[in-house]
């Protein structure tokens, strides 16, 4: 199934997973999803980078990571992804191999 979520991010099929499991967020974008992982544990933008290079295929590695304290979520408890790309435009990513 092809949606307009699916043309946004560039994935194959419109899953998104969050998980504080690099098994699963890896999971996840292996199939054709999103995975996102929540990464307490990683401080520096480059090591998290490399770490999922070790996990999933060198073009679905994020090419640009922002650090937030916090992730703001909707009523439901879902990512609120308004927020998340208000962040984004209004902090510069804090690692960023796109150029």
């Amino acid at each position: 199934m092809r949606t307009t979520l699916c043309d946004l991010l560039g994935i194959e099929h419109p899953i998104v997973g969050f998980s504080p499991s690099e098994h699963v967020a890896a999971a996840i974008s292996r199939a054709g999803g999103l995975g996102v992982l929540g990464c307490v544990r990683f401080n520096d933008p480059a090591a998290l980078q490399e770490h999922v290079r070790g996990h999933i295929a060198g073009y679905k590695v994020p090419r640009s990571i922002w650090m937030a304290g916090t992730i703001r979520r909707t009523v439901s408890g879902k990512a609120d992804y308004a927020w998340a790309r208000e962040f984004a435009g209004a902090h510069e990513p804090a690692l960023d191999t796109r150029r």
